[in-house]
């Protein structure tokens, strides 16, 4: 129980704590500066962030040129070393040249520190190898390609190779190889050096934190030089980490990933060989200081921003928020009914302002307070009167209110009946309207019925005369087929004719054949003749043959026409008797539509008077329908002004007991007061 009544009493001291005037101000303060300050701290931190690492890369870029600068000096001196071997007169004479070379060599390695290993290969392919390593070597990989590169180029200057293996295999090196050639400029072969690695990672070895380096690549990538020379032996390459095209073509820091931590790359081209040398800090380590001026000028910061909003609070307590508290505590006295009290705030401000308008105000209630008082009790005798007179006219408006509702009944009902006789009436007048216009349309038809049954009849008759002359022509068209057939039979007999005078020539023919067989040779001109004479008579008896035939096929079709004509003769005649009688038909139809166009004239002039006494019954009824509607609104404007007359009054009547109310609570308000 008193837990509980504790952390009630909290939530209370709590919502009281954020609702005051001091819980705000403290809030409004702290926002405004600390936007503010926060707003400063970020555009200072960008900047000097900005500035400290153009800084940190210049530095790094700089280092960069220098060690660059060392290690051309270091490159150059290489170059001149091995120049000054080639040039040795015992190897350019050709005479013992492995010995000289060897003996070169040795010297070379022990008293300068640029190469590692030397050796010369003779175009005749004879290997001499000098390491510092003691340990005997046969030949060099890749000799044979630079021999073979140098040969073709006939040029005595020297020329770098690219990074390759050394000969432990372990680490990758460059080789610089000078073409040799006698006193006559025969070439003879090459003198070449791998650089020692091992110095030149001690002339870039500098200091760079726990995780800085410095180290050389060539210009495929691969590590020929670094400040931790352990590291060589893991063979690495830059170019699986970035894109060296990108890194050569730009003197910008380069940012990238390996092993999975953020790098920093600042870089400069070797002058002597494809290659750079490349500073390289860990991201975090490159930007360690400006993260610790971060959090100094944080640290910083909140501190100041602390004392300012202590010392504006406090100012802004004694100026503000101070009058405020003791204006509160004289509104509070004003509350429970100390009319007399006085705020004197002796200042020139808005505050001073307020404290006027304060004092000036409780003066006017005082003065408002004792005029109300006398004021509600004139009121109150004046409200009893009303209330009075409100109670009569709402009687007497109630009486007048059943009358005007009775007399509104009865005019509505007047008004429906009209109405409906009034639609019957015009639904009368519609129904004729529709019988004139149907009587004006069958008029029209009957009209167009009479000339179509006119044509009718005429075209019966024109089709009758045309029958007429078509069974005219039909008969003389039977008596040329019965003449064709009798000259058919005439040409029959001709045809008999002509087959026996055909037999009789050939029978004659025939005969003279014989004849001219016994006379001989004399009788051999006659024999031809009489052949010939045979040929002709079977040729007329063939075509007396075709000609019957076709003979008899005209006398069959002529048959079949005659009796064809003589059944179209037949249906000609039983057609003129259907004309006949639809021709009488006609007449008929065209006399019952002159009977039925006569009733029409008679039926319309009846609508048209039928419409006229229509039309003078619908203005009547008008007429009685809008004083019928006028004696309801009549009635409905009185019952309306009554139910109007009667709120008024009853409004009235609430409004007297509701200022009675009214004047009762400002009684009680000035008894408290």
């Amino acid at each position: 129980m008193i837990i509980i009544k504790i952390n009630l009493f909290k939530k209370i001291k709590f919502k009281n704590l954020a609702n005051s005037i001091n819980f705000k101000l403290i809030a409004v303060v702290v926002v405004i500066v600390s936007i503010s300050f926060f707003s400063l701290v970020y555009i200072l931190n960008l900047q000097i962030s900005r500035e400290l690492k153009a800084e940190t890369h210049y530095s790094n870029l700089k280092l960069a040129e220098s060690l660059a600068r060392e290690v051309d000096k270091f490159l150059a001196a290489s170059e001149k070393s091995l120049n000054r071997v080639a040039a040795d007169y015992g190897i350019r004479s050709n005479n013992q040249v492995s010995l000289v070379a060897k003996r070169k060599f040795q010297e070379e390695l022990e008293n300068y520190q640029y190469f590692q290993t030397m050796f010369y290969l003779s175009k005749s392919g004879n290997f001499t190898v000098v390491s510092k390593s003691k340990t005997k070597i046969s030949q060099v990989k890749g000799a044979q390609t630079w021999l073979d590169q140098a040969q073709k180029s006939q040029k005595e200057a020297s020329f770098w190779t690219a990074a390759h293996l050394d000969l432990s295999n372990q680490q990758y090196t460059i080789s610089l190889i000078k073409p040799v050639f006698d006193y006559s400029n025969k070439f003879i072969g090459i003198i070449g050096a791998n650089l020692d690695t091992v110095n030149l990672s001690q002339i870039i070895k500098w200091e760079l934190g726990k995780q800085g380096y410095v180290y050389l690549i060539a210009g495929d990538g691969k590590m020929i030089a670094h400040t931790r020379t352990e590291l060589l032996q893991q063979r690495l390459s830059l170019a699986d980490y970035l894109d060296l095209q990108k890194l050569f073509q730009t003197d910008k820091i380069v940012k990238f990933n390996y092993q999975n931590q953020s790098m920093l790359a600042s870089h400069k081209n070797l002058a002597r060989i494809p290659g750079a040398v490349i500073v390289q800090l860990p991201e975090k380590q490159a930007y360690q200081l400006i993260n610790k001026l971060k959090q100094l000028i944080i640290v910083s910061g909140l501190v100041i921003l602390l004392i300012l909003i202590i010392l504006l609070f406090t100012y802004i307590r004694y100026s503000l928020v101070k009058p405020i508290l003791s204006l509160e505590k004289k509104l509070q006295q004003v509350e429970q009914g100390n009319f007399e009290v006085e705020f004197n705030l002796a200042r020139q401000d808005e505050l001073g302002v307020l404290a006027v308008g304060f004092n000036n105000l409780m003066q006017k209630l005082r003065l408002l307070i004792t005029n109300l008082d006398n004021l509600s009790v004139e009121i109150d005798l004046s409200s009893s009167s009303i209330k009075q007179s409100a109670l009569e006219i709402t009687t007497s408006t109630a009486d007048n209110q059943t009358v005007f509702s009775q007399v509104k009944s009865g005019a509505k009902f007047q008004a429906d009946n009209i109405n409906q006789v009034h639609q019957k009436i015009k639904n009368l007048a519609s129904y004729i309207a529709d019988l004139q216009t149907a009587k004006q349309n069958l008029t029209k038809s009957s009209a167009k019925m009479n000339q179509n049954t006119e044509k009718g009849r005429l075209s019966s008759s024109d089709v009758k005369e045309q029958m007429l002359k078509i069974k005219e022509k039909i008969s003389q068209i039977a008596d040329d087929i019965k003449d064709l057939n009798i000259l058919s039979e005439n040409i029959d007999a001709i045809i008999d004719i002509i087959n026996s005078i055909s037999q009789q020539t050939n029978l004659l023919a025939l005969n003279a054949s014989i004849e001219a067989a016994r006379a001989g040779q004399a009788g051999r001109g006659f024999s031809v003749v009489a052949e010939e004479i045979r040929g002709l008579a079977e040729e007329s008896k063939n075509s007396a043959a075709q000609i019957a035939n076709l003979i008899k096929q005209i006398k069959k079709g002529t048959e079949q026409a005659s009796k064809n004509m003589e059944f179209g003769k037949s249906e000609l005649n039983i057609g003129l008797e259907k004309v006949s009688a639809n021709a009488a038909i006609f007449l008929q139809i065209k006399n019952s539509l002159n009977e039925v166009n006569n009733s029409v004239i008679k039926s319309g002039e009846l609508a048209k008077n039928i419409d006229q006494n229509t039309k003078d019954i619908l203005n009547n009824m008008n007429n009685i329908a809008a004083i019928s509607q006028e004696n309801t609104s009549l009635a409905a404007v009185a019952e309306a002004k009554g139910s109007h007359q009667l709120a008024e009054a009853k409004g009235i009547k609430e409004q007297s007991e509701n200022l009675q109310d009214i004047i009762a609570k400002l009684q009680n308000v000035l008894t408290r007061l």
